[in-house]
């Protein structure tokens, strides 16, 4: 599982420009389900359109005043069924859709856009088992109803206690549970755009005999060639899909807020009865959504101790070396798959149907042990400024006692070296600052963060909606600062 390019504020900002001159991208690696290795950059200077999906979602409508009456055909049971107004058929983009069926859904439709002024709209796949995702809400509030809605029915006390970094979790679920938050007809048309490329954001390849084969023709994308090696049986991932998704991005967004980790996603699309990635484990926790098809997963434990929720994504592994696996276990549209950063995991497409899944990523270098990390060189740095027995000289003869050609030397003068060293090294931890090494972690997560979506409340409040403005020849000026003007942060993540 490769993990997303990190980005950086500043590099999504000018993502999103109609045209912009490309930043460069630090790449790192994690999603489910491929890993490799590959870093690149964007070419400084490229001009770049992107286009942003904008593909609306179901909605559930809220009324303030009164009741809209909607029909549902969404089980609350969370048990396998078909796939609520459309079956799926055995290839991406052809939807047949169920008799006496598309008038309802038109004339609903049409029903909630005319009350769009008196209600409040809150963003919830097609399911009535599916809790309110509601844009209206912000801040810490929009991001738990965001997690709660990722993780429903499960409850979310439980499933941090008995469940998180421990053990994998399968949530069964509604097959239209997330309608409206990604599709292969959303894919196609990013695909077709945007300035893709090969390595950066999609790879094409399949698993066949124990080794990973990569494909592609050029630099850039072209759906013509990767339809075609679709269709020959090879996988396609795509890193990054909530760059040009709005949906998805909104989600990314709100559950970065929520782990206060940076938050990745991959799509990944599987030919019926392939596999596109090795067994391997990844160094991030894995948040599996099932789209679209079918696929079977298979999910093994850590090897040893080290592999233990894994700050590193493994090579590629062979099934001797992987042992049996802990769940086997067959997600359908609308399921969920947790896993943890450490587990090794290997996954197929079913016999007679595709694959489309997410993977939703979060705690990439999150740990104790990077925040420690992020501490010690400013105490070191302090104890040196502050106590002049750092300042000291090393003996001018110490090349002579230690290091390793000398670690089997017992003799007395390195003895009294080894502890005034191990004396100095436990004295900085007293100028170790907890609050610093915080600030440090949280500088390098807003660096990746995705910027934040506005709810309508947002932007009224905000320069995008409330700003300055050219009109009839003049400049209008609507917003006045006073002393009574109350002021706040759009995220409380968004600062230190």
């Amino acid at each position: 599982m490769a993990r997303s390019p990190r980005l950086s504020a500043f590099a999504m900002h000018s993502l999103f420009r109609e045209t912009a001159e490309d930043s460069p991208v630090e790449k790192s690696e994690s999603e489910s389900e491929g890993s490799d290795d590959s870093h690149a950059e964007n070419t400084a200077g490229r001009k770049r359109k992107i286009s942003i999906e904008e593909e609306e979602p179901i909605f559930n409508v809220k009324q303030k005043k009164r009741k809209i009456k909607r029909k549902s055909s969404a089980s609350t049971d969370f048990q396998n069924e078909s796939n609520g107004n459309h079956t799926i058929a055995s290839t991406p983009g052809v939807i047949k859709k169920k008799k006496g069926r598309s008038r309802i859904i038109r004339k609903d439709a049409i029903e909630a856009k005319k009350m769009e002024n008196i209600v409040n709209i809150g963003f919830s796949p097609a399911s009535s088992s599916s809790p309110k995702f509601n844009t209206s809400h912000s801040g810490n509030e929009a991001a738990d109803e965001a997690f709660r809605w990722l993780m429903n029915p499960t409850n979310s006390h439980k499933f941090f206690n008995q469940r998180f970094e421990k053990y994998p979790l399968h949530v069964k679920r509604n097959s239209n549970y997330y309608k409206g938050l990604f599709s292969t007809q959303a894919f196609d048309k990013i695909m077709r755009e945007n300035d893709l490329s090969y390595d950066i954001q999609i790879d094409v390849l399949q698993y066949v005999d124990g080794t990973r084969r990569p494909v592609k023709d050029d630099v850039k994308v072209t759906p013509a060639f990767v339809w075609k090696k679709y269709n020959e049986g090879n996988s396609v991932r795509m890193r990054n899909p909530q760059v040009y998704h709005k949906q998805l991005r909104h989600l990314c967004s709100l559950l970065q807020e929520y782990f206060s980790s940076d938050v990745g996603a991959n799509m990944y699309l599987t030919p019926a009865g392939t596999q596109g990635f090795p067994p391997h484990y990844d160094d991030i926790d894995a948040f599996v959504l099932q789209i679209e098809g079918k696929k079977l997963w298979k999910i093994y434990r850590p090897r040893n101790e080290n592999e233990v929720l894994s700050r590193i994504s493994s090579g590629d592994l062979t099934e001797d070396e992987i042992g049996e696996p802990c769940m086997e276990v067959e997600l359908n549209a609308g399921d969920l798959l947790y896993f943890p950063r450490g587990f090794i995991h290997q996954a197929k497409a079913a016999p007679d149907v595709y694959s489309l899944h997410l993977t939703i990523s979060t705690n990439h270098l999150n740990t104790y042990g990077d925040l420690i990390q992020a501490g010690l060189q400013n105490a070191l740095e302090q104890a040196m400024q502050n106590d002049v027995e750092f300042r000291h000289s090393v003996p001018k003869e110490y090349l002579n006692l230690v290091g390793a050609t000398y670690a089997d030397n017992n003799c007395q003068a390195r003895e009294v070296f080894e502890n005034k060293v191990t004396k100095l090294a436990t004295k900085v931890l007293s100028y170790f600052s907890v609050d610093f090494a915080a600030d440090m972690l949280a500088v390098e997560f807003l660096h990746a963060s995705l910027p934040p979506i506005f709810s309508k409340k947002e932007k009224a409040c905000s320069s995008h909606g409330n700003g300055a403005r050219f009109e009839n020849g003049r400049a209008v000026v609507t917003a006045k600062f006073t002393l009574q003007t109350k002021i706040r942060f759009i995220r409380k993540r968004s600062f230190r």
